[in-house]
């Protein structure tokens, strides 16, 4: 994801890219389509557009989630690239890894938890060719809503802690 842009400066320039596999599978199972009108076709890119608000006084962003065809249109109309889908990794972390995140004050980072880590979630990808990466951490508890998101299976831990 991008950084919201300030006030102050110029409109961030318009981005895309192309989706994750695992996400385009989800969104073709909930029957989403592409958002442009009339089109029927999978969703397979998205797009942002920032403008200043006057009325709101601040910068806006539209989100699109569009098929192949129109994303590319819109990546040619602005004269961007469109940026390939993010690479996904989970794994569980080892109980050394768990202590020194736990020491260094790093839980779980969903709301309001603040269980031990136990599974590192990372993307990495990148914005007008520039690489990215972000990181999440989750408990036991929550492992299964990232697992979702990222489209992985996280492989329980038996009584013994260890990775089944």
């Amino acid at each position: 994801m991008s950084p919201r842009p300030t006030n102050a400066g110029p409109v961030n320039r318009p981005q895309a890219w192309r989706i994750h596999p695992a996400e385009a599978a989800r969104f073709a199972a909930d029957g989403k389509r592409c958002e442009t009108r009339k089109c029927r076709q999978p969703v397979a890119i998205t797009t942002w557009r920032w403008w200043r608000s006057a009325a709101a006084g601040r910068f806006l962003v539209a989100e699109h989630l569009v098929c192949e065809r129109h994303g590319t249109e819109f990546a040619a109309r602005h004269h961007i690239g469109v940026d390939p889908p993010g690479e996904r990794e989970a794994r569980r972390l080892s109980g050394a890894e768990t202590a020194a995140l736990a020491a260094a004050g790093r839980n779980c980072e969903s709301a309001g938890c603040q269980n031990p880590a136990t599974c590192l979630f990372t993307d990495r990808y990148t914005v007008r060719g520039e690489p990215r990466t972000d990181e999440d951490l989750a408990c036991d508890r929550h492992v299964g809503q990232l697992a979702e998101r990222f489209g992985v299976s996280i492989p329980p831990v038996s009584a013994a802690g260890e990775t089944r």
